[in-house]
């Protein structure tokens, strides 16, 4: 494997003593995410393998094997084009190996980006001002959202808003 750090002098010195340690090297060269570093998920998950006294190995593994919520394969399946042993046992089927198709991979990362930015937009909202209406908690289970008023600026973005029974809150920008 290869190893492209292009962290400072310093982090470089770090990571090349991690990597001595466990006698390993590390890669970013993903053809599907090639801006990914796996070296700090690679760390983490040997942190976390240790804290919890499991494998290492067997964690990686499992990390390795897990499909990604918005293509549907996993890791190693990106890289290396097949599926990995597990412990449990798969069908033979799944072994074997296939061509990736990465522009089916881009389009489907490109809906669930989509369907991220229809439930968060990045429009610009507007500020607060002092007596505006306010709305707050959420509308669950046909419970009524409690309503107040903006009473006081705290920051440029942070207002106190007091409610119809005289309780106070903090809210930021219209939502």
């Amino acid at each position: 494997m290869t190893s492209h750090l292009k962290s400072p002098s310093n982090g470089k010195i770090v990571k090349t003593n991690w990597a001595k340690s466990w006698n390993c090297l590390f890669s970013t060269e993903v053809q599907a995410l090639p801006n990914r570093s796996s070296y700090e998920s690679y760390k983490n998950y040997h942190e976390k393998a240790a804290a919890a006294k499991k494998d290492p190995y067997f964690e990686l593994l499992n990390y390795r094997n897990t499909p990604l919520d918005s293509i549907g394969k996993s890791q190693a399946q990106l890289v290396l084009e097949k599926r990995l042993r597990r412990i449990v046992p798969n069908m033979c089927k799944l072994f074997e190996p296939g061509l990736n198709n990465y522009q089916e991979v881009k389009e489907l990362k490109g809906e669930k980006r989509h369907k991220i930015s229809l439930r968060y937009p990045e429009s610009v909202l507007l500020m607060l001002k002092l007596g505006d209406n306010v709305f707050m908690g959420v509308h669950h289970k046909g419970l009524p959202r409690s309503q107040g008023i903006a009473s006081k600026v705290i920051t440029s973005r942070t207002i106190e808003v007091t409610t119809e029974e005289g309780r106070k809150n903090m809210r930021n920008k219209v939502h």
